[in-house]
């Protein structure tokens, strides 16, 4: 099977990736707004002492944007690590004490 496209095949290949990928959040944005829209209530919140009024919206969606960067910085992490990890770096290199740096006093 030849699975390369002809220089002058036109037949429609569906829509794109970033097409759908854009459809899909136009659709999850116009439900977060109307979302925040419907929960626009102030309660109020006991953070030790202080006592602020917070819109529902706000107090839901803070702790699932923090949530998306750690877990965001988490995987960056473990991939960093990973790459590293497969080019040889972290692996046999001498640790602190080991001969491989710089000699100490009287050496």
């Amino acid at each position: 099977m030849n699975r390369q496209k002809r220089t002058g095949d036109t037949t429609p290949t569906g829509p794109s990736r970033a097409a759908t990928l854009l459809l899909v959040g136009a659709v999850l944005g116009a439900a977060v707004v109307i979302f925040a829209w419907m929960n626009t209530d102030a309660v109020p919140v006991e953070v030790f002492l202080w006592e602020p009024e917070i819109s529902k919206a706000l107090l839901m969606f803070v702790p699932l944007a923090v949530g998306f960067v750690l877990g965001w910085g988490l995987r960056a992490s473990r991939a960093r690590k990973k790459t590293d990890e497969k080019r040889g770096k972290g692996k046999g290199r001498p640790g602190p004490g080991a001969g491989g740096g710089k000699p100490g006093p009287g050496g």
